[in-house]
This record gives C-alpha cells, sequence and structure tokens, in this order.
C-alpha cells in the first residue's frame, strides 16, 4: 500500500486475516497488537496540545484517560504516530509508544472502537434527510439552476471527504459503514438527476425568443412597422439675434417661459 493512501477498514482486515469475523468468537488468537501512547506536553505551547488532539482523534484513537491511548499496530498508525512523537519532542514535549497485546480484553476494545465508527457514521446518515429535503424544495419551487446545483454539490462534497475520514479511521468493519455509503450515494444520485434537471430548464429557456428573431429582418420590419408609433417632427432652431452693444440674446424674445441670457465678448471683459 502506498505511504499516501488512507488506509480502509478493508486494508485493516487484509492486513490482520479474520479480524472483522471474530469480533467476539475467537479473536484472543488473532494476537493483534496495539499502541499504547502516551503524551506530555505540560510545557509545551497550547498549539502543540491541539495538535496532538487532532492528530490521534483523526487517526481514531481510543482514550483510555486524558493523556493515554490505543490505536490497532496497523501501517497507517503506525507511521503516523512515529511522526507525532517526532514533533512532541521538538516542540519541548515528551511522548512515548509501546506495542502491547491485549488478548483478554481485545473483542472489547474492538467493539467500542466499532462503536466510535458507528455514531460518527450516524452522524453523516443524520445529515442527508436535509441534503434530499433542500433538493426537493427547489424543485418544488422550480428552481433547478445551476447555482443551486453548485451550492449541492459543495454541500455533497463535505459528506464525501467527511465519509472518507471516517471509512480511514474504521479498522475493523463498523456494522454502520454500509448505511452511511448507501445514503451518501443516494445524494450523489439525486444531484445528479437535479443537475440534468437544471440543465434542461436552462435549455428550454434559450429557446424561447421574440418573435422577430425567428421571422428574420422581414419579420422585424413588421412588427416595428404595427408596434412603433412614428416619431413627432422636430421643430427648425430659431436663429440667434444679432448682436446689440456688445452682447448676443440667446433666445428669442417671443419665448416668455424662458429667461434671456447675455455673455459679454472677451475683449470687453477688461
Amino acid at each position: 500500500m502506498s505511504p499516501s493512501t488512507p488506509q480502509t477498514s478493508a486494508d485493516a482486515a487484509a492486513e490482520a486475516p479474520g479480524l472483522a469475523e471474530q469480533v467476539g468468537q475467537d479473536l484472543p488468537s488473532v494476537r493483534q497488537r496495539w499502541l499504547l501512547i502516551t503524551v506530555s506536553t505540560p510545557s509545551a505551547a497550547a498549539s502543540l496540545r491541539v495538535h496532538v488532539w487532532r492528530k490521534l482523534r483523526s487517526l481514531g484513537a481510543l482514550y483510555l484517560q486524558s493523556s493515554v491511548c490505543l490505536l490497532p499496530a496497523l501501517p497507517v498508525p503506525v507511521r503516523e504516530v512515529r511522526r507525532l512523537v517526532d514533533r512532541v519532542g521538538r516542540d519541548g514535549g515528551t511522548a512515548r509508544v509501546l506495542s502491547i497485546e491485549v488478548p483478554d480484553e481485545e473483542a472489547a476494545l474492538v467493539q467500542e472502537m466499532n462503536a466510535a465508527r458507528d455514531e460518527e457514521y450516524g452522524e453523516v446518515l443524520e445529515r442527508v434527510p436535509a441534503f434530499l429535503a433542500e433538493i426537493a424544495g427547489e424543485r418544488a419551487r422550480a428552481r433547478a439552476t445551476y447555482a443551486e446545483v453548485e451550492e449541492s454539490e459543495a454541500d455533497l462534497a463535505r459528506f464525501q471527504s467527511w465519509l472518507t475520514k471516517i471509512e480511514a479511521r474504521d479498522y475493523f468493519g463498523a456494522p454502520g459503514a454500509a448505511a452511511a455509503r448507501s445514503a451518501v450515494a443516494r445524494c450523489q444520485q439525486e444531484l445528479v438527476t437535479f443537475e440534468q434537471e437544471a440543465l434542461a430548464a436552462e435549455t428550454t429557456s434559450s429557446s424561447t425568443s421574440p418573435a422577430w428573431a425567428s421571422t428574420g429582418a422581414a419579420g422585424f420590419e413588421a412588427v416595428g412597422q404595427a408596434d412603433i408609433e412614428p416619431l413627432e417632427p422636430l421643430e427648425p432652431l430659431e436663429p440667434l439675434e444679432p448682436l446689440v452693444d456688445g452682447t448676443v440674446t440667446d433666445l428669442p424674445e417671443r419665448s416668455p417661459t424662458r429667461a434671456k441670457t447675455t455673455r459679454t465678448r472677451k475683449g470687453d471683459q477688461r
């Protein structure tokens, strides 16, 4: 498996044959090894504590107490925990990792980790009805547009990313995975249908054009003659009156509604 490929429950099952199937049955014979991780950051920056917490949670660590947790000793957790230990040491904290076996507690640990993943899958399922209702509402309001498709597409991308992260830390095949995958797949199918409806609506709208657009120049001329009233002719402008004593009257005296204005020649302003 490539170092950059997230480990899924299928990968975990391949690397620990029969582990998921033997939970609660003959699990102690599998002898799954575990990483017991302890981290202390009392004098380190707050950002380091946040980083440690986020990293271990993203790996699906099972906390035994505030600074002690367990992870299955599978390739991805082993690699990521090693990097985390190096980071903690560089930034002023201390971390220790032990590889252990817990045959008497293994079935309970696996079930507890599966329960945590099922809770996360359940959160995905809780969000799906709102997504489907949003698409149904836009369809009922005849608002199948590209903008709505783009918004729903962003929501679906968040669902898919969220589901992928849960699957990556689902090391033992939690029962709730199938329902979550099916729900997200249904969202994707609904979005595909909604997108096709938006395309059809836009195509229909684009094909609707004015009468003159489909009848050519002759049709345009006929529409213009029938619907456009002719403009009234403009009255000719009155000529300016001749200069009298260095001034000129802009408007004729027979237009009493407008005030007369005068202007002086530049040479007379001195």
